[in-house]
C-alpha cells in the first residue's frame, strides 16, 4: 500500500490516537456497568427502602387503629355503665316514691287545728283527738276510727302557731268522706272549726308536680279571661263556671290549704 511521506510522519500520532479512543471505549465501558450496577443498588435500595417506610406506616396506621379502636370500646363501655347506674337510680327512685304513696295513702294534713299549750303529752293528744272528731263530724264521719295523730315539726317555745296535723285513717271509706266533704267545715258554727282546712298527705314529688299544673291552670285562666271569656273561676287544676259547684277535694280541690 502507497503512504505518501507526509502521512507516514503522522502514523505514530494516528495510532495513538486509536489507542486512546480505544481505552477511552473501555474506560467508558467499564464506567457504565459501573453506573448501571450503581442504579441498579440505588434501585434496590430504593425499594427496600420504600418497603420498609410502608411497611411502617401500616404497623403505625393499625396501632393508632387500634388505640382509637380502645378508646371507643372504653367510652362505650362506660356509656353503658353510666345508663345502666341512671336506670337503676331512677328505677329505685321510682319504687321509693311508690312505697312513700302507699305509706300516705291513709293520711290526710288538718291545718289551722288549734294547738294546747298544756306541756302535757297526753293531755296535748286528747286535745287533738277532740278537735279532729269535731272537725270530721261536720263531714259526716261521726266517731272517726284513727290510727295515729301526729303534729308536724318542732314545738316553739312560745307556742303561737299551730303546726299541721298529721291523721292516719283506719278506714279508707272514712278517709274519702272527710276530704270529700271537707267544704263543708267551713260552714261550722264553731269558729275553731271553721279556720281548719284538710289537704292530702303529697310526697315532695306529688307537691312539685302539683304546683306545677296549679301554675298552669292559673296561665290557662288568664288567658282565656284576656281573650274576653267571662264567668269562669280556677278550682284546684280546673277551670270552671263561676255558678258550678265544687265536687269535693278528690275531685279537684286544692290540696293544700
Amino acid at each position: 500500500m502507497y503512504v505518501c511521506q507526509g502521512c507516514l510522519g503522522s502514523l505514530p500520532t494516528l495510532k495513538k490516537i486509536s489507542s486512546d479512543i480505544k481505552d477511552i471505549k473501555i474506560s467508558t465501558s467499564s464506567r457504565f456497568d459501573d453506573l448501571e450496577n450503581r442504579v441498579d443498588n440505588i434501585e434496590g435500595s430504593m425499594k427496600t427502602t420504600v418497603t420498609e417506610e410502608v411497611g411502617k406506616l401500616k404497623e403505625d396506621l393499625k396501632t393508632e387503629l387500634m388505640t382509637e379502636f380502645d378508646k371507643k370500646t372504653e367510652e362505650v363501655s362506660k356509656l353503658k355503665d353510666d345508663l345502666k347506674s341512671e336506670l337503676m337510680n331512677e328505677f329505685d327512685k321510682k319504687l321509693k316514691e311508690k312505697d312513700e304513696i302507699s305509706k300516705r295513702v291513709d293520711n290526710l294534713i288538718f291545718f289551722n287545728v288549734q294547738e294546747s299549750k298544756s306541756k302535757e303529752v297526753k293531755e296535748r293528744i286528747e286535745h287533738d283527738t277532740d278537735l279532729i272528731n269535731k272537725v270530721c263530724q261536720t263531714t259526716g264521719v261521726e266517731s272517726p276510727n284513727i290510727s295515729q295523730a301526729i303534729r308536724l315539726g318542732s314545738k316553739t317555745d312560745e307556742g303561737d302557731t299551730n303546726r299541721p296535723l298529721k291523721i292516719k285513717f283506719a278506714l279508707k271509706s272514712e278517709r274519702r268522706t272527710v276530704l270529700t266533704n271537707s267544704r263543708k267545715i267551713a260552714q261550722s258554727s264553731d269558729k275553731v272549726i271553721q279556720k281548719v282546712s284538710i289537704a292530702r298527705d303529697l310526697t315532695e314529688s306529688q307537691r312539685s308536680d302539683y304546683k306545677e299544673k296549679v301554675e298552669s291552670a292559673k296561665n290557662e285562666l288568664k288567658t282565656r279571661i284576656e281573650s274576653g271569656e267571662t264567668g269562669i273561676e280556677r278550682r284546684g287544676l280546673r277551670i270552671v263556671k263561676t255558678k258550678e259547684k265544687t265536687t269535693g277535694a278528690e275531685g279537684g280541690t286544692n290540696p293544700f290549704p
